[in-house]
């Protein structure tokens, strides 16, 4: 069945994928354990001095997960080393530290997920320099012009698949046509209307027009555009100023333009994106999705669908589905707007994403947290676990989870 992954609906390719992952990091896990014991072993025939020196060699080789060493205030330059460090234990499960001060414990989970959130807030923030976002098409873009190295566009991808291995959701707001190239599959005129909507339409326009494409567009083989605040002139063929666009030679206009704007002119960044991201990721499991699967793989479902959510929750210390606060509570929850319902479900999961099999697969756990008392509720992100009160009124539980929810921001306990 796997060798015809169109009789899967997206949900069990999901199921499937996980698999993978799980078994691979099964056998990383394994082949760690089994190399601590034998250096252990070998470790008591080495003098103190020889076993000084290999401590740090061997440290990542004998750790049974990727840990990732991370100041808080270095953390794209730290993550980067990291990655080049531990580049051959990335199908490890993943584990966050935070060291140089700050939080300590381990990370059950809530780490991880703010970990993802806060690296992908910093490096598609267009003031970045390595994407910018297209206020036309709302998506984030590859910043060809970037002066950021090959090695950071290489992190992005590396986190993309690390993301996608541990299961965890992002916000990213890329266009279909990264999905699609990641995948090897060939890009059409869509595409660019797709990154570039006026552009793009206006060119569908000049393949369609019946009458004489040069006198009505005025267009040669030379095109120009904004790039990190300068205007980039780029002929399209030898000559191309020199060169009108006919009846003749348009579709090979066209076609020229998509090529570049899609491929040409980011494919330095894009090739180590690629290689970043297959580093994780390539493998037999993620050739059962398309572009369009992989893209909800990554980003979740748009879906808000908070009824399946509350069908799906558990309860514990003296909650049930018919305990008046727990009534109250999602009766609350049904009339917020679409962003406060997010950042609830940020406030208790610690990610505002939606999985790909929906709402229904997110188990949360809503827990009594003592009588009626002025203290907020709380959640442990790490559990998908929201603690609260049991309020005397539905007035003042509405207000105490709007200011929960505004103000709360992190990971662990909330």
């Amino acid at each position: 069945m796997l060798q015809h992954p169109f009789l899967l609906d997206p949900a069990s390719k999901v199921h499937v994928l996980h698999l993978d992952a799980v078994v691979q990091m099964r056998e990383e896990y394994q082949r760690a354990i089994l190399h601590q014991a034998r250096v252990n072993q070998a470790m008591t025939y080495l003098s103190p001095n020889h076993t000084a020196a290999m401590k740090d060699s061997i440290k990542a080789a004998m750790c049974p997960f990727l840990v990732l060493e991370i100041r808080r205030d270095m953390l794209i330059p730290d993550t980067l080393q990291q990655i080049r460090l531990k580049h051959n234990d990335l199908k490890k499960p993943l584990k966050i530290k935070y060291v140089g001060g700050g939080e300590q414990g381990l990370d059950m989970g809530g780490l991880q997920k703010e970990f993802f959130q806060l690296i992908a807030e910093s490096v598609f923030d267009p003031s970045y320099g390595m994407f910018t976002y297209s206020e036309e098409s709302r998506n984030l873009l590859i910043n060809g012009g970037s002066l950021e190295s090959d090695d950071e566009f290489e992190l992005v991808g590396t986190l993309l698949g690390l993301a996608i291995y541990n299961g965890v959701i992002l916000n990213v707001q890329f266009p279909i046509s990264i999905y699609k190239k990641l995948h090897g599959e060939p890009l059409d005129m869509m595409d660019l209307i797709d990154v570039m909507p006026s552009i793009g339409k206006g060119l569908q326009d000049m393949l369609e027009h019946e009458g004489d494409v040069e006198d009505t567009f005025c267009q040669t083989f030379q095109i120009s555009y904004m790039s990190m605040g300068e205007m980039v002139t780029v002929d399209l063929i030898p000559n191309g100023a020199q060169t009108p666009v006919t009846n003749q030679n348009r579709e090979e206009f066209v076609n020229l333009y998509k090529d570049h704007v899609l491929e040409k002119s980011v494919e330095k960044q894009f090739n180590a994106f690629a290689r970043g991201f297959h580093m994780v990721c390539g493998g037999s499991a993620l050739e059962l999705f398309d572009a369009a699967e992989t893209e909800l793989l990554i980003c979740g479902s748009p879906e808000l669908d908070f009824y399946a959510l509350e069908r799906s929750a558990t309860y514990e210390d003296g909650y049930n589905r018919r305990h008046h606060t727990i009534k109250a509570f999602w009766s609350i929850v049904h009339s917020l707007d679409n962003e406060e319902k997010k950042k609830l479900l940020h406030f208790i999961t610690g990610s505002d994403r939606i999985p790909l099999k929906g709402l229904s697969s997110l188990p949360i756990v809503i827990q009594r947290n003592g009588p009626d008392s002025n203290r907020l509720p709380t959640a442990m992100t790490c559990f998908n676990r929201l603690l609260l009160p049991s309020y005397a009124t539905p007035e003042k539980l509405r207000e105490r989870v709007l200011v929960a929810i505004q103000y709360g921001k992190g990971f662990g306990l909330t």
